[in-house]
């Protein structure tokens, strides 16, 4: 069991180091997000009734997009490096392999999200700081990263792999996507209400199933 954590965390500590190095993932995702949370502040009035729910929905949208962005060029950068046929050559776990990759686009998204979030909050001209947002982008963070994760590794031999990756991975997010954009709504427009902990099932929900599933069709998908 230590040894399994131990290629996680070394598979995670190389991406981190990769990403320090070549700024792949953050820079481009990070643009990409700011380029659409500007495009859409500027084109809707601020002061409109209904921008709460609007707002949400933009800012989760770019941060899907961003997602599929930052995990296309990262597993091309790993694929045409051959780093991906050095992990599978390796006497590791495949599942290992699916965590150390699913864990280091988690933290660049989570730091994509505390980046844009400020500059959503100014264009946006909205007032929100609740402690109970956090755990909402974490675990939605976590249900995209782990499905983008799997995604990824679908699409990476066709070969239209940038076509493939939305298409497989926008649909299927959906469900996870609807529930935070209405708990973000809640938080935007001060109405909190017992649905919180509806949403937050959901979310939850299909995290689990997400954490259970992926990684069996991660390592079937990498054996084909």
């Amino acid at each position: 069991m230590r040894k399994y954590f131990n290629v996680i965390s070394a598979l995670l500590w190389k991406d981190l180091l990769l990403e320090i190095r070549t700024k792949d993932f953050l820079i481009s995702v990070i643009v990409f997000a700011l380029l659409t949370i500007v495009v859409f502040g500027i084109a809707i009035d601020p002061k409109s009734s209904g921008i709460t729910s609007v707002a949400a929905g933009v800012f989760w949208i770019s941060i899907s997009f961003a997602c599929v962005l930052g995990l296309n060029r990262t597993f091309i950068l790993e694929y045409e490096s051959g780093g991906i046929f050095g992990l599978l050559n390796a006497p590791i776990s495949r599942d290992a392999i699916f965590f150390g990759k699913m864990l280091g686009c988690f933290f660049f998204l989570l730091i994509v999200e505390l980046v844009i979030f400020p500059i959503f909050v100014i264009l946006f001209n909205v007032s929100l700081f609740d402690f109970l947002l956090i755990p909402v982008f974490i675990l939605t963070t976590l249900g995209l990263s782990c499905l983008g994760t799997l995604a990824s590794a679908m699409a990476i031999n066709t070969r239209l792999r940038e076509l493939m990756l939305p298409l497989i991975f926008l649909p299927a997010v959906i469900p996870i996507m609807i529930a935070a954009v209405t708990l973000t709504e809640m938080f935007l427009s001060g109405t909190l209400s017992e649905d919180f902990i509806k949403w937050m099932g959901m979310i939850i929900a299909f995290d689990l199933i997400f954490l259970a599933l992926c990684p069996s069709a991660f390592n079937y998908i990498l054996h084909e």
